[in-house]
This record gives structure tokens, C-alpha cells and sequence, in this order.
């Protein structure tokens, strides 16, 4: 099955979260979704098979089926859910690696989570919170190497400051990947990691 990341809009068009192509056309055959069109027209599981080919579509991905071929949506709308999207980021570990692109915020070498460790600048033994300005990704050899001092005793500071991103997890493509085209009028305001000057 194709992959890609499929773009899943509540029913007001505000976006919910990101979803993969198999699981969007799953919601779309059960009726619990809707997918969109390069206008932004959303079709039904019988009006959208019947678009085989748009030569204006940025996709050529289809997904083949015994008696009918189906075009991948970029953008899905649920029908029933109108529930509006959290606002706020919550401080989890997975949030801040995702904040921090996996990436060791003191050397910038790039790891998977066991790799990695959250690194508090002003450690908690010396009053330091675990806080979105406080806490950063760091490799383990840099983990170790600042201890328990402050980044002016150890010489490391961080590439970035930290600070509250003002991103939604949900809405953070997998493997980052970027956002589709057919994506950005929902997402205008949507803080991207992948996109920072």
C-alpha cells in the first residue's frame, strides 16, 4: 500500500491530526470520513472512486483494489466529529523530542530514543523545573558530560533556546516528512519543526 500522510480535518475544516493513507481510506469506505479534491470539494467513498485521474493532482499514489482502482486523498474530513483540536502542547517526553527533532541540542547529532536523554540546563538538584524553557534532547556522551552543572560551569550550551513549541504533536508528519501542498490552506498557522530559520 502507498504510504504518505493524510491530512484528517474535523467538520468544521479545522485540522484534527495527521493520518496514514491506508487509515484514511479505511474512514472514507466506512462513511466516517470525506476526502477533498485539489478545489476542496469532499466526496464520498462512491464519488470519489469514480475520480480516476485529476491531472492537476500533486499524487499519483492509487490504491488497487479487486474491482477498482482508488486515488489516495491528501486531505480527509470526518463527518461526525467537530470537536476542536487541543491548543496547547502537553509537556511529555515524546513532545520534547519531537520539539527537538531527536536531535542532541549541545552537539547536534541526530538519534533514536534510546540514544538520547532529556537534559535539565539548570539541573532539579539546584532548583531547576522540568519546564518547556528548562529542559532540552541531548546524546548520552553529552548527557554525561554536563553532569550536574549549569551550561556556564560545563561550556555547553544549546543551539536553540528552549521555549513551549507552538506546534500541535498530532499535526507533525511522520518521519518528517513535509507538509502536502494540498495541506497549507488549514495549516497557515501551524508551527512546523521541520521549517525553523
Amino acid at each position: 500500500m502507498p504510504g504518505g500522510n493524510v491530512l484528517v480535518l474535523n467538520r468544521l475544516w479545522q485540522p484534527v491530526h495527521i493520518t496514514t493513507a491506508r487509515r484514511a481510506v479505511c474512514l472514507l469506505y466506512a462513511g466516517r470520513a470525506k476526502a477533498l479534491d485539489q478545489d476542496y470539494v469532499a466526496h464520498d467513498w462512491p464519488g470519489w472512486t469514480s475520480i480516476l485521474h485529476d491531472s492537476r493532482s500533486t499524487s499519483d499514489e492509487f490504491l488497487q483494489g479487486v474491482t477498482t482502482r482508488v486515488r489516495v486523498p491528501r486531505v480527509v474530513q470526518l463527518t461526525r466529529f467537530d470537536r476542536v483540536p487541543r491548543s496547547r502542547v502537553k509537556f511529555t517526553r515524546a513532545n520534547i523530542y519531537l520539539r527537538d527533532q531527536y536531535r542532541c541540542q549541545y552537539c547536534g547529532v541526530k538519534g533514536k530514543k534510546p540514544e538520547l536523554n532529556i537534559d535539565h540546563m539548570v539541573p532539579r538538584s539546584r532548583g531547576g523545573g522540568s519546564t518547556w524553557d528548562n529542559v532540552v534532547v541531548a546524546c548520552l556522551p553529552c548527557n554525561r558530560r554536563k553532569a550536574n552543572r549549569l551550561p556556564e560551569e560545563a561550556e555547553m550550551y544549546p543551539s536553540r533556546k528552549p521555549k513551549r513549541p507552538q506546534w500541535h504533536p498530532a499535526l507533525t508528519p511522520a518521519g518528517n516528512a513535509p507538509p502536502h501542498p494540498q495541506w497549507q490552506p488549514f495549516l497557515e498557522a501551524v508551527y512546523w519543526p521541520g521549517s525553523r530559520g
